[in-house]
């Protein structure tokens, strides 16, 4: 779309001349709860929301697009390695394939624990490789190396790859 033709639908500044577009088109205004807000934003909040919103309600609203906030919701199960209660001598020897299906890969925090598990495995592999270079570019694609960590994931269902992903040790041997 030309700059011309952006500015022909957009007829005021205050937005009531706005022809071809929807407010959904700008996003929604989404109120985060308390305990979200401190965990989404847990040292300040951007801009001047906090200043001109948040001291006066004690609330957190923000405008977002439906991607920004299944992007922020992602982050949000994100956690430090020390946070994540992933029991891995369990997963090794008592569970069942089924019981890793439906426990662990439906389960959308434990299987964003174990993807980050297995993401810092690789990312460790490749920054101690002689070949960093090599393998940086190899998995600079977000395709390859997201395609690589969900494989490895699922690999966890099979009885004979477990013990291997489950071990820390055996986990960097076998990517490498």
């Amino acid at each position: 779309m030309r700059q011309s033709d952006i500015l022909s639908t957009i007829t005021s500044i205050d937005g009531s001349g706005i022809r071809y577009h929807t407010y959904s088109d700008i996003g929604r205004y989404t109120v985060f709860p308390a305990q979200y807000r401190n965990r989404l934003f847990p040292t300040r909040v951007y801009g001047r929301i906090e200043e001109m919103e948040t001291k006066f309600n004690d609330t957190l609203g923000i405008m977002c697009r439906e991607q920004g906030l299944r992007i922020t919701n992602d982050l949000a199960r994100l956690t430090l390695p020390a946070d994540r209660k992933v029991n891995y001598d369990s997963i090794a020897r008592d569970m069942t394939s089924s019981e890793v299906k439906r426990d662990l890969l439906s389960d959308e925090h434990s299987y964003t624990a174990l993807v980050q598990d297995i993401t810092l495995a690789l990312h460790d592999y490749i920054h101690k490789s002689e070949r960093k270079n090599e393998l940086r570019k190899f998995f600079l694609p977000p395709g390859v190396f997201d395609g690589v960590i969900n494989v490895l994931t699922q690999e966890l269902s099979k009885k004979p790859m477990r013990p291997h992903l489950c071990d820390t040790g055996a986990r960097q041997a076998l990517i490498a």
